[in-house]
């Protein structure tokens, strides 16, 4: 998994970033999709962010009359976040929106998110992205609870 965040440049983005690795946090549920998606909605906007987008990727595989279980990724954003990040480092727009999967993985409901990196040389990014991930962590035990 690191070689392909290296290849997509996640892993030594700009100044703020570098030395950074994301990582996955993932959680499963055993209730059912819409449910998950339904609470992961609540848990995003109860926090003050905004749903800007949904990609239903299992959707669209489905329309190209392929076999796909159900699967959305949810975009949203903060823009008082979003401009504490840029006060840090411009760097950080490469993470937003935050974005949440929701898919079916087996008999169980998966919810997951690419965290941002709070290893990287800048303090104040590590700061900044130690209080996103714990955000984002908090929706994710929310929809899986």
């Amino acid at each position: 998994m690191i070689a392909l965040l290296l290849v997509l440049g996640l892993g030594s983005i700009g100044t703020a970033l570098a030395g950074g690795v994301p990582s996955v946090y993932k959680r499963a549920s055993d209730k059912p999709f819409a449910t998950v998606v339904s609470d992961l909605e609540f848990a995003i906007t109860d926090r003050n962010f905004s749903i800007v987008g949904r990609n239903q990727i299992g959707r669209g595989i489905r329309a190209m009359g392929e076999t796909a279980p159900e699967a959305v990724v949810i975009q949203f954003c903060n823009l008082s976040v979003a401009h504490e990040a840029f006060s840090i480092a411009l760097d950080l727009i490469v993470y937003m929106p935050c974005r949440i999967s929701v898919y079916e993985d087996g008999h169980r409901v998966s919810v997951s998110a690419l965290l941002m990196p709070e290893d990287s040389s800048d303090a104040r990014a590590n700061a900044f992205a130690s209080k996103v991930n714990r955000q984002l962590r908090q929706m994710i035990n929310y929809a899986a609870r």
